[in-house]
């Protein structure tokens, strides 16, 4: 009897990735990505960048269960988890994946297990990257945030933007939740290719100008912003024929709204007694030009 599936969220009818195939016991060691079709079959691809699992299977196709993956030689899976932006399966799927891989020939680890929870701040990244063509653009602004003993996904901010310019039909279709997918991949990507623990992160804005098979720059831009926040060196993460440029951004930046001081404060590290201290100065000079008109 077939699994029960459910469509990706970006739906753009990709190729099959080339690298894509079952998993066996003789494949190589490393990361990677998997998904599982409706008959229980396990394929992955070797997670060399973010927003890999709508092209696992290609062509829009559901998926039962989808996450990543780490291999040891002979076949020892170290790592197993169900964080995928573009399915967002909750971590009830994970024993139907490793029984799958077991019957496939691996050998799951004990303490192998990494269940992640979907759901959907301080110094902000916003990542942009625009476009040859003078046209296309895409901004996403990122934070992070101590890591959830939940295993939660990243989230959105309360007031998260999300303002992209749909320029194909397709496109205009997608939502908020389409679009963070790429998001969320590239979050995990990034993570993973500065080999950092996994950490908390809120998304606060995604925007742009993009046509529906533009989703893996979104991807691109996350973990540009993930790396950003880390203070580690996105010079490693390609971007062929669009041109990277990031800043750090302050909370309210982003919605286009004033901070007060004591957000300000907040923001800078500044103590509740610094900020009413500047506060007690500001007022004392505003008395004193007021006094001298």
């Amino acid at each position: 009897m077939p699994l029960p599936t459910k469509p990706p969220l970006d739906p753009f009818p990709y190729d099959r990735h080339p690298n894509s195939q079952p998993f066996a016991p003789g494949i190589e060691a490393g990361p990677y990505v998997y998904v599982q079709d409706a008959d229980g079959t396990v394929f992955v691809v070797p997670e060399s960048e973010g927003h890999l699992h709508p092209r696992v299977l290609g062509a829009g196709a559901p998926a039962a269960a989808a996450g990543g993956l780490t291999i040891e030689a002979g076949g020892v899976i170290v790592e197993l988890d169900n964080y995928s932006g573009t399915f967002q399966f909750g971590p009830e799927i994970l024993p139907q994946v490793q029984e799958a891989l077991e019957r496939q020939g691996a050998v799951v680890r004990v303490d192998a297990i990494r269940p992640f929870n979907h759901r959907g701040d301080d110094g902000q990244v916003e990542a942009v990257l625009r476009h040859n063509d003078g046209r296309r653009w895409a901004s996403v602004t990122l934070s992070l945030r101590d890591p959830d003993p939940s295993g939660e996904y990243p989230v959105r901010a309360p007031k998260v933007v999300c303002d992209v310019e749909a320029l194909d039909e397709l496109a205009a279709t997608y939502g908020v939740r389409n679009w963070e997918s790429g998001v969320v991949g590239g979050v995990r990507f990034g993570l993973k290719h500065l080999k950092v623990p996994y950490r908390g992160t809120v998304i606060h804005a995604i925007r742009g100008a993009l046509r529906s098979d533009d989703m893996q720059v979104l991807s691109w831009a996350a973990s540009i912003a993930v790396a950003e926040l880390l203070h580690r060196d996105s010079q490693g993460i390609s971007t062929p024929g669009w041109e990277a440029s990031t800043r750090h951004m302050c909370p309210s930046q982003n919605n286009g709204g004033s901070m007060t001081l004591e957000e300000l404060g907040e923001h800078l590290g500044l103590s509740r007694e610094r900020v009413s201290q500047i506060q007690s100065e500001v007022h004392k000079k505003l008395s004193e030009k007021q006094s001298a008109d």
